[in-house]
């Protein structure tokens, strides 16, 4: 479900473009993020593609696919979490946090406590400044 709200703001902050085929290279970093997020993305390879794909700015969307994998990854290695539904909550609070950053949180700084600001400077310190500075990808809400 977050997962849907999320590519719902992305498509919702930039126009809707025709398919964008990718390249050979984009789709092999797409199976190395669906392998990090193997136990909480259940979304095929096919959708996923598609759904990159479609987008306006697929390279920009799949560095924030990249960055909330890592993100995920990290965390999960570094907490040692085995629970799945712990899984499932951090992978779903991650995806919320790189909304809020989208819409400009990033300008505003670090909010919440624990790990919602943990999440927060990973995802900064895995996203690009130029992706950050990207319209097509980060719309600011004033």
């Amino acid at each position: 479900m977050i997962q849907r709200i999320l590519i719902f703001l992305l498509l919702l902050v930039a126009p809707v473009y025709a398919a964008n085929p990718l390249s050979p290279a984009q789709r092999d970093r797409i199976m190395t993020t669906k392998q990090l997020l193997a136990d909480v993305d259940k979304h095929s390879l096919a959708e996923t593609v598609k759904e990159i794909e479609g987008s306006p700015f697929p390279e920009g969307i799949l560095q924030l696919r990249e960055a909330a994998a890592t993100t995920y990854s990290e965390l999960i290695n570094e907490y040692a979490i085995v629970n799945q539904t712990t899984k499932e909550n951090l992978y779903n609070k991650i995806l919320l946090n790189l909304a809020y950053i989208q819409m400009g949180g990033a300008e505003r700084g670090y909010t919440g406590g624990g790990w919602d600001k943990l999440i927060q400077q990973k995802l900064r310190a895995a996203i690009s400044p130029e992706l950050l500075e990207d319209r097509r990808l980060v719309n600011p809400v004033r």
